[in-house]
């Protein structure tokens, strides 16, 4: 009787267990942990994620909320609507480290960008499922795997990988996209309800968060995108009603208008910086700001990388298409079920918004003179809902890739454990050296891991996950896929993250520098600095130091007619001869003390200013007793004067540019 009753029992919670933990359920558990790992736990990286919190920063401590600040100085590349989201996460959320707290704004750009996918993505299957409107596909699969395959593709297209974990103001323009495109494809899909308040309001809001996160990109492809259907498809005409346009304008117009004209009523010089260098220049090529001279071959490769496996699966997807048509046209296949079979997505057009919408964008890419990864961000979900229908033609390749990329998967697995292991026992990655020769100038070696149960704990539950999800996977590669790379990923940030902040992090750096630098007074020149060393200098220190690139690009074309508006300090007084601003440079004063002394100003500074090449030894800023150099460690490129003395420096452990901190007195 017992060995019947233990047997009923085992039974028993076996099932219950097999239904808590049914495949889409650990799917979903593998997805989430893969996109909130590696948000947190770290100190900001580069490239833009340093800089772009320090704007963040500055608008918390010194409340400039309208003009984004790094350091000290203007930074006018970006709107500021993704550091006004971290700024009140740090308000909000006091009792978190700031770089910490700031990064919930991830968070919520995610948790938008997916939702409205999802939202793009159902009334895609219902319009290529519906007889009425399209071909009735016998193959195509229920809503619940058309989704998770869109999930899958999501979390496994790599250039999401890295980006969608750092802040940015990528970030932002993704979601705003998004949900702009989703309006788009409800909008014109026959299949979707008639609600055109409602997708007016989520277009207009999406173009306007797309707008104040980055500039002009989405804005003029979502223009060009909708002129197209207005141009070729009469019924879309129809369906963007006046009510659609009055609510897209109106809740577009405050993202639109508010920001650009208060910058251009105060800080003129500013907006020009903004509008003309930071968008119709970078686009033009005329200011030469990075990403420039990127060849053609070079950005089509960048986009099949970024894009991949998203990209491969639609150039497959589309040779087999025309693999198809050109055999329908030999073979002369009449019945309706064959032609739907070769025409998926023909005539919906939902699906024809997202195609116009990755035209547009990829063509604007490749004509633009500036390119880099991160632009691809709003441009990959319009490409993984237009390869989502081509998915189902290509089922017969799944059975064979499908185990070879889980054994693939379980490799790189037991590489990660196998160098937690060897970290946290010695301090060595014994086996990863073995394959990757050269990862000590990654990485910084020796160096010790701490255990943490919690963690793993955490990871031996997502690998039982990601265990369950490959044995009930039945001939989807797809899946496999997203689930590999997603436990891939988490697990790494779950073990080995300590480690690679330390070759990525400014933080034991600047805390080094700090140290040094509390013995002594005086105000800090720096030289050689990017953005992101700038930020990173300003958080950990408190110092922003005083930039000599950026004095020597402000004032290269000073002239009696020019403005100092780009030197204003939040300080309440700057008087000329006060104490206060003897730890200042020339110029450096509030709007209300310039009035009446522009011109003693700006005689100080040109009478100071000396030829950009001697610009470390000139007389510029005499009242500071530190400079701090970013330089080449072997072949070091700075001519620095004798009156400068080096008392520190430091790095981080596997750059070939490391910082020197010099000493003059007062």
């Amino acid at each position: 009787m017992r060995p019947r009753l233990f047997k009923a029992l085992f039974f028993s919670v076996s099932a219950k267990i097999n239904k808590a933990f049914s495949v889409h359920r650990c799917m979903y558990i593998l997805f989430f942990f893969y996109v909130l790992l590696g948000i947190f736990g770290r100190f900001p990286w580069k490239a833009d994620e340093p800089y772009f919190f320090d704007i963040s920063w500055n608008m918390v401590i010194h409340n400039a909320w309208l003009v984004p600040h790094v350091g000290d100085f203007p930074f006018m590349e970006k709107p500021p609507f993704m550091a006004w989201i971290g700024a009140f996460f740090i308000k909000i959320l006091p009792f978190l480290p700031a770089h910490e707290s700031s990064r919930f704004a991830v968070v919520l750009c995610i948790c938008i960008t997916v939702w409205a996918f999802l939202l793009a993505s159902r009334c895609l299957h219902e319009e290529i499922s519906c007889k009425k409107c399209g071909p009735n596909l016998t193959t195509m699969p229920i809503l619940a795997n058309w989704q998770m395959n869109a999930l899958c593709l999501l979390v496994g297209t790599l250039g999401f990988v890295e980006h969608i974990h750092k802040f940015t103001a990528d970030l932002g323009q993704l979601a705003g996209a998004m949900m702009a495109l989703s309006a788009l494809i409800l909008v014109a899909s026959p299949t979707s309800e008639k609600r055109p308040s409602y997708y007016g309001s989520l277009f207009g809001s999406g173009i306007g968060i797309a707008f104040l996160s980055k500039g002009l990109f989405i804005l003029c492809i979502l223009g060009l995108s909708v002129c197209i259907f207005l141009v070729v498809f009469s019924d879309f005409r129809h369906r963007l009603s006046l009510k659609f346009s009055f609510f897209a304008t109106l809740t577009a117009s405050p993202f639109l208008l508010i920001w650009p004209w208060l910058i251009y009523r105060t800080h003129p010089n500013l907006f020009n910086e903004w509008f003309w260098l930071n968008n119709i220049g970078r686009f033009s090529g005329s200011a030469r700001l990075g990403g420039n001279d990127v060849t053609y071959v070079d950005k089509f490769v960048s986009i099949l990388f970024n894009g991949a496996p998203t990209s491969l699966f639609l150039l497959a997807g589309l040779a087999l298409l025309l693999f198809r048509l050109l055999r329908s046209w030999s073979c002369k296949l009449k019945t309706t079920q064959e032609k739907n079979s070769i025409y998926p997505a023909i005539k919906t057009r939902g699906y024809y918004v997202a195609i116009v919408f990755l035209i547009t964008g990829l063509c604007t890419l490749f004509v633009s003179a500036s390119m880099r990864d991160l632009y691809l961000l709003p441009i990959l979900p319009a490409m993984i809902l237009v390869a989502l229908p081509f998915l189902h033609l290509m089922e017969s390749i799944n059975l064979k890739w499908q185990k070879g990329l889980n054994i693939f998967f379980f490799m790189m697995l037991l590489i990660i454990l196998m160098t937690w292991i060897n970290l946290g026992y010695n301090g060595e990655a014994t086996l990863l050296g073995l394959i990757w020769h050269n990862v000590s100038d990654v990485l910084p070696l020796p160096f010790v891991l701490h255990t943490n149960g919690m963690l793993v704990a955490l990871v031996c539950f997502l690998i039982i996950c990601w265990c369950r999800v490959v044995r009930q996977n039945d001939k989807n590669i797809i899946r496999s896929w997203g689930c590999g790379l997603a436990i891939l990923w988490s697990t790494t940030a779950l073990l080995l993250i300590p480690w690679i902040d330390a070759s990525r992090s400014y933080e034991q750096t600047f805390l080094s520098m700090n140290s040094v630098m509390a013995n002594h007074n005086g105000c800090l020149i720096t030289e050689g600095l990017g953005e992101s060393e700038i930020g990173m200098l300003h958080y950990v220190t408190s110092k922003a130091g005083i930039s000599m690139t950026f004095f020597e690009k402000k004032y290269s074309n000073i002239t009696e007619n020019s403005t100092l508006d780009l030197f204003e300090n939040r300080s309440e007084s700057c008087e000329l001869d006060s104490p206060e601003a003897a730890t200042r440079p020339p110029g450096w004063c509030t709007k209300a003390d310039r009035d009446g002394k522009h011109t003693r100003l700006l005689g100080k500074v040109k009478e100071n200013l000396q030829p950009s090449a001697d610009f470390l030894t000139s007389a510029l800023l005499p009242r500071c007793a530190f400079l701090l150099v970013l330089d080449e460690i072997k072949f070091p490129q700075k001519n620095i004067s004798p009156i400068w003395t080096p008392i520190w420096s430091g790095g981080r452990l596997t750059d070939e540019k490391g910082f020197t901190l010099y000493y003059k007195g007062l």
